[in-house]
């Protein structure tokens, strides 16, 4: 999705600027945080996520992540937005550095 106006652009990025403000004001982010840090990766923990609703799913294994990397994309402002958010995702994967700690 772009937007062949600047006024357009300015206030969609406003809006994710206010979602992401308010999220880190509440304090929501930290505990989203937390939420990513305590997750075991063992097949009864997988089973679970498999039978959370939808939302609770997200907000437990994605929203943590992308808030972050919405964050430093609209502090950055990078040519590129979707490379910018999908280098950062994959860069800080909780996933992939518990993997990596495990060996």
């Amino acid at each position: 999705f772009f937007f062949n106006d600047t006024a357009t652009t300015e206030i969609y990025t406003e809006q994710i600027v206010g979602s992401v403000r308010c999220v880190q004001e509440t304090g929501i982010n930290a505990e989203y945080m937390g939420m990513a840090d305590r997750r075991d990766p063992s097949n009864q923990d997988q089973n679970n996520l498999q039978q959370l609703p939808i939302r609770t799913y997200l907000d437990q294994t994605v929203v943590p992540l992308l808030l972050q990397a919405l964050s430093e994309l609209v502090k950055e402002r990078p040519q590129n937005p979707v490379e910018y958010v999908a280098n950062y995702l994959l860069q800080h994967n909780p996933e992939t550095r518990n993997a990596q700690g495990k060996q």
